[in-house]
């Protein structure tokens, strides 16, 4: 061989030995995540983990969504109007991703969508989602007309959860929301857990039009509400074992935030409540499971209800989300 030869392939490899070592150290990264995800001594007269590591899972749901603005006495209302969204998801190991979306709207700015990854463990996991709407209709207090379609509002959010069952060596929070358990009796556990969320609603107030300007009773219009928190969560789920391979799912978790920041963007300030007064946050899940081992059914649908400001703008962000899914595991 040339020194030329020689040359090029002590270039190439060098090229190529951090891509290696960064593959190698992802690798590693990755097995532990995997490892920690499944590691639960678990009671198999209660629950089994299906020999199986690969979920497909096509699923249809629907992405629902109100703020509630009050102040000066008044109260002020925008609700998404119902939409279908089309996705999937792909789990391996107790690691799932997912993508959903509205495929009606024309404008690519506009589309509603959402995008979420779930680590479940049977002891422990976590769970993120990135949600962007836009189909929001508006109602005032004071008026008989309700529900006045608009385009001026669009909101974006950022959600992350962390849970730990105590009692997870006989109750299964995967079985109900990714299925990568079966629990085979009735089960509940206490949950704990912390949460982060942020969230963005922008206002064209160039497009909000005549018949909503008249309801709002403000001197200016923001045009944009920040909003972040961080809280600690403490509840309880239980898992209903039906015959005929169906189990119910139901489970509750109240917080109070920790940390928050709030802030108002007008057009020629921004003003931001930085306190740490006591805001709250609830979240639930419910669920109906029909599980055949290789191939499965589930319906899910979560509560978020999320107090973002107190004073002197109360906003509460509530958002619902829906999902019926079919699953192949192999």
């Amino acid at each position: 061989m040339t020194s030329f030869h020689h040359r090029t392939l002590t270039l190439a490899l060098a090229m190529l030995w951090p891509a290696v070592c960064a593959a190698q150290t992802a690798g590693w990264y990755a097995e532990r995540v995997f490892s920690f995800l499944e590691r639960s001594d678990v009671d198999q007269r209660y629950m089994e983990r299906p020999s199986t590591r690969f979920v497909l899972t096509p699923q249809l749901g629907t992405t629902l969504n109100q703020y509630t603005i009050s102040t000066g006495g008044h109260e002020y209302t925008l609700s998404s109007e119902p939409i279908v969204r089309l996705g999937a998801s792909a789990g391996y190991r107790g690691l799932t991703v997912g993508y959903m979306q509205h495929i009606g709207s024309a404008d690519a700015r506009s589309r509603n969508r959402d995008f979420f990854l779930d680590m479940a463990g049977n002891r422990a996991g976590a769970t993120m989602y990135v949600s962007r709407m836009s189909n929001y209709s508006f109602s005032h207090d004071d008026d008989e007309d309700h529900g006045i379609r608009t385009d001026a509002f669009r909101s974006r959010r950022f959600h992350l959860s962390a849970y730990y069952a105590f009692n997870h060596r006989r109750f299964s929070y995967p079985a109900a929301i990714v299925q990568t358990f079966i629990q085979k009796q009735n089960a509940g556990s206490i949950i704990a857990g912390l949460s982060v969320n942020t969230s963005k609603l922008d206002v064209d107030t160039a497009a909000i039009s005549d018949s909503i300007r008249s309801q709002f009773v403000l001197d200016e219009y923001f045009t944009q509400v920040r909003a972040s928190n961080a809280c600690l969560r403490f509840g309880y789920g239980y898992n209903w074992v039906l015959r005929h391979h169906w189990m119910l799912h139901a489970s509750g978790t109240m917080s109070l935030a920790f940390s928050k920041s709030t802030q108002f963007r007008y057009a020629d300030r921004t003003e931001k409540d930085d306190r740490n007064s006591l805001t709250y946050e609830f979240h639930a899940t419910l669920a109906a499971v029909y599980d055949r081992r290789r191939y499965f059914a589930a319906f899910n649908m979560t509560l978020d209800v999320n107090q973002q400001s107190d004073s002197p703008i109360e906003v509460v962000d509530l958002v619902m989300r829906m999902n019926l899914r079919c699953g192949l595991r192999f």
